[in-house]
């Protein structure tokens, strides 16, 4: 959680994570834009989803974000 890591590790090694996970979420199938929406808040546009794959692609994108980051030689 990201406000368990800015706490513990400081709003510098959060705000870099957060940088981190748009960038893979901008890398990703389908996506066509991600925005910093507040202090720690994603949100990502999907136009091309169709209604009956979105929570599918839901699934991927949330797989995305939970894969280990390397954030100034630490994993978080």
């Amino acid at each position: 959680d990201r406000v368990d890591i800015s706490f513990g590790l400081g709003h510098a090694i959060s705000d870099r994570l957060l940088r981190i996970l748009a960038g893979r979420l901008a890398g990703k199938d389908g996506v066509s834009d991600v925005a910093r929406t507040g202090a720690d808040v994603l949100a990502v546009r999907l136009p091309d989803c169709a209604p009956q794959v979105l929570a599918q692609q839901v699934r991927r994108l949330k797989e995305t974000l939970e894969l280990p980051a390397d954030v100034d030689g630490r994993s978080v």
